[in-house]
């Protein structure tokens, strides 16, 4: 007899904040690109070249989470820990490091003005990554219990107590 388990949830969540996630990463780019016509119209050439780069961040992280979740979608439930263990980049590994330059942003635009928006974009980036982070490691552990149930092999996995 088969055991029947499903994670439905867990997998629906996931994709539900990777969809938000790429929409949010669209609006930012898409605002970085109005910020910077602004900008150099306003003869502001640096916060311009900024938010410019900052276009291109925001594009490229849309373009490369919208092809993860492609990729995704197109995996069985019971290989996603084997994927996210080799995953590279580290899926929100970076969410720390784009608060921190989020906060960098928040001194500069009380020292100089221009980058209050970018900073906030890239606060709220850092804590989509790492909400995603949590979902992601919720998923490779259903995935590794799912896969181990259906294969038998529930013997075989142990508990680490991490105090030890």
């Amino acid at each position: 007899m088969k055991p029947m388990t499903t994670f439905p949830p867990i997998r629906r969540r996931f994709f539900a904040m990777m969809k938000a996630y790429t929409a949010f990463l669209w609006a930012g780019g898409g605002l970085s690109l109005i910020l910077t016509v602004l900008m150099t119209r306003r003869g502001s050439l640096i916060p311009a070249l900024i938010y410019l780069t900052a276009v291109a961040f925001f594009t490229t992280s849309t373009l490369m989470y919208g092809e993860l979740r492609e990729e995704l979608k197109h995996l069985r439930f019971t290989s996603y820990w084997r994927f996210f263990s080799t995953y590279s980049p580290p899926l929100g590994g970076y969410a720390i490091l784009h608060v921190l330059v989020g906060l960098v942003f928040v001194i500069a635009d009380i020292l100089k003005g221009d980058y209050a928006v970018l900073a906030i974009l890239l606060i709220l980036k850092g804590i989509f990554e790492h909400v995603l982070m949590g979902l992601v490691e919720n998923l490779k552990t259903a995935s590794l219990l799912y896969d181990e149930v259906l294969n038998g092999q529930v013997d075989r996995l142990s508990l680490k107590d991490p105090f030890k």
